[in-house]
């Protein structure tokens, strides 16, 4: 039995696999993995509403982080004693400028770690939904890593 409300949920979930489509080609068609990481902060400013966002790569287990791109002033000691686990991971911060970190493996060893500043509404904390949405996105990002790795063969 189908209710009223179903074409509505088919609707809306058809814009999201559009918008999410649209990150995937965004982030693919970028020629450097720092571009990767600028076009990814703009998918994120608009989805959880924040304006500040650090984007590190570690290339190697052990190995130090690299900035790829921020917007802010945070540094890559915000990462020290997280470690990159064989999923992503999120944790919340307590910190002036960055308010939760997430961490994303890549397929060739190397991880990603993302820093977001407070939110622009209300300072709102982040919630599981916003957390559920970033590790979308960073999936988005690794997947178009992968192909940027496929590509440079």
């Amino acid at each position: 039995m189908k209710t009223a409300a179903a074409p509505d949920l088919l609707a809306r979930l058809a814009l999201q696999v559009d918008s999410l489509q649209e990150g995937f080609d965004l982030l693919a068609h970028a020629g450097t993995v720092k571009d990767m990481a600028r076009r990814l902060f703009q998918l994120l400013r608009g989805a959880l509403t924040t304006v500040e966002a650090h984007f590190f790569l570690r290339e190697r287990e052990g190995g130090g982080w690299t900035t790829l791109f921020g917007k802010g002033t945070a540094g890559p000691e915000l990462l020290s004693g997280l470690s990159p686990g064989p999923s992503f991971s999120a944790h919340a911060v307590d910190h002036a400028s960055v308010k939760l970190v997430a961490l994303q493996p890549l397929l060739d060893g190397c991880c990603l770690a993302v820093a977001l500043g407070p939110k622009l509404v209300r300072r709102a904390p982040y919630t599981e939904q916003d957390q559920l949405t970033l590790q979308i996105f960073l999936q988005l990002f690794a997947n178009a890593y992968q192909a940027f790795l496929l590509r440079r063969k």
